[in-house]
C-alpha cells in the first residue's frame, strides 16, 4: 500500500515545518536569522549541497523508471529546498516552452510530471500539468490533471519502498500561516511551499 500524507496527518507535517522555519517570525528581522531554526535549515541545505549520493539516488530512480521518456533535473538546492525533476510523458524528445511545431506534432498537448522532493523528511509531491496551444487566438493553457499511468504506479511503489511519503495535493495546499520562506510573508505559506519550493504556486 502505497503511504500518502493525508489531512489527517497535518500535525506531524506542520512539527517537520516548525523544525526548520520559526513561527511568527518576520523574514526580515534579524531574529528570524539567528533562530534556531533557520540555523537549522542552512545546515541541511549544506549537507545535502555537499552530498549528492542522495540526489543521484533519486534521479537514477526516476530516470530508469522513466527510461522511455525525457528526464531533466531542475534541482537547484542554492535556491530551494527540495530537489525538482521534470518527466516528459509525450515522450523522449525534449521540447522548447515556445516551439509550436513541437507540440502540433504531438496531439496538440504537452504533458509534464512535476516531481518534487523534500530535504526536510522522506516527503514527495508530484502533479501532471497539461500545456495546450489554441492556434485559432494563438494562446497557451496550462492546467493540473489526474492521469492514470502504469510507470507512475511503479514510481510510487519505488518511492514506498524507500521509506518516501507522497504528498496530497489537498494536504499540500493547505495553509501554514505562522511562518514566512524565503519569498512569502506569513499568510501565503502553504505545506508545498515549506516542504518543497515557494517559486511554484500552481499545484
Amino acid at each position: 500500500m502505497i503511504k500518502t500524507a493525508k489531512p489527517e496527518m497535518m500535525n506531524e507535517l506542520k512539527e517537520t515545518v516548525y523544525k526548520f522555519f520559526p513561527k511568527n517570525i518576520v523574514k526580515e528581522e534579524g531574529l528570524y536569522e539567528e533562530s534556531k531554526e533557520h540555523k537549522k535549515f542552512v545546515d541541511l541545505k549544506e549537507s545535502f549541497i555537499k552530498n549528492e549520493s542522495s540526489q543521484k539516488e533519486i534521479l537514477s530512480l526516476i530516470e530508469s523508471t522513466f527510461c522511455d521518456y525525457h528526464v531533466s533535473d531542475y534541482t537547484d538546492l542554492n535556491l530551494y529546498n527540495c530537489l525538482e525533476y521534470n518527466v516528459l510523458l509525450n515522450g523522449k524528445e525534449p521540447m522548447l516552452n515556445d516551439d509550436i511545431a513541437w507540440i502540433r506534432t504531438s496531439r496538440g498537448e504537452r504533458l509534464d510530471l512535476g516531481v518534487f522532493v523534500s530535504l526536510l523528511d522522506k516527503y514527495y509531491y508530484y502533479y501532471v500539468l497539461k500545456t495546450t496551444y489554441d492556434e485559432n487566438v494563438r494562446e497557451w493553457t496550462f492546467e493540473t490533471i489526474d492521469v492514470e499511468m502504469d510507470t507512475i504506479c511503479k514510481f510510487e511503489k519505488l518511492m514506498n519502498t524507500k521509506g518516501f511519503v507522497r504528498v496530497e495535493r489537498e494536504v499540500a495546499r493547505t495553509a501554514i500561516p505562522d511562518i514566512e520562506t524565503e519569498c512569502l510573508r506569513m499568510g501565503e505559506v502553504n505545506v508545498f511551499h515549506a516542504l518543497f519550493t515557494d517559486s511554484v504556486s500552481e499545484i
